[in-house]
């Protein structure tokens, strides 16, 4: 019998916290309506799978975790009803974000050029 994992006493799951906060208007009979939100999350003890490792002792990868990321992004949305009777109904909708990913910690157990870039 034999393992086909190397156990990781240290190994951790990722815990996420999460800030939002949104808005929702609608004007007009609900002709016009507009949508935003905001939020920020952070992420630590990462989890990566599949990192290469010597295969001198019986394993090619494991699985560590190896850091902390920020999301933090907002999105905005608006929306027009410009036709709306019994036959037809037409609506113009547009939509727009923006998201940013940033790595703040990466584990100096963490091999491999990413480290090195940062």
């Amino acid at each position: 019998m034999y393992s086909s994992n190397i156990e990781l006493s240290d190994l951790r799951w990722e815990t996420v916290t999460q800030q939002n906060m949104g808005l929702d208007i609608d004007l007009f009979q609900n002709r016009l309506n507009f949508g935003g939100e905001i939020y920020k999350r952070r992420t630590t003890d990462l989890m990566m799978n599949g990192i290469q490792i010597a295969t001198y002792n019986g394993f090619n990868s494991l699985t560590m975790n190896v850091g902390t990321m920020d999301n933090d992004g907002w999105e905005a949305s608006l929306s027009y009803t410009a036709i709306r009777n019994k036959k037809w109904t037409l609506n113009i909708n547009f939509n727009i974000a923006h998201n940013e990913n940033v790595i703040r910690e990466i584990s100096t157990l963490y091999p491999g050029k990413m480290r090195r870039a940062l």
